[in-house]
């Protein structure tokens, strides 16, 4: 199935593309062969975190096996970027991992 999202869509810092199409659940800029269905409007593909505090809780920092599971929390809840709003412990190893948000 193809789904296409149309208008624009910030692909990079000087990248506005028109429209993106959902192939098989992921974005692709390459257009499929066939489109089933066209949505209008404006397209947010994850949510982004302004305010978190992955590496830390009650008791002040964690481990970075308990940071790496906060990240996977917020990104299963639906994040793709975390603005870091400060932390005792050093979670840059996290800019590494594919699977946690960005």
């Amino acid at each position: 199935m193809a789904l296409r999202l149309s208008g624009p869509v910030l692909a990079g810092e000087d990248d506005v593309r028109d429209g993106a199409w959902v192939v098989d659940g992921r974005i692709t800029y390459a257009e499929p062969p066939c489109v089933e269905r066209t949505l209008d409007g404006v397209v947010v593909p994850g949510l982004v975190d302004v305010h978190c505090h992955v590496g830390l809780d009650s008791g002040g920092a964690v481990d970075a096996d308990l940071a790496l599971k906060q990240a996977l929390v917020d990104r299963d809840a639906g994040t793709l970027l975390i603005r870091d709003a400060g932390s005792p412990s050093d979670t840059r190893f996290l800019d590494a991992v594919d699977t946690a948000p960005g």
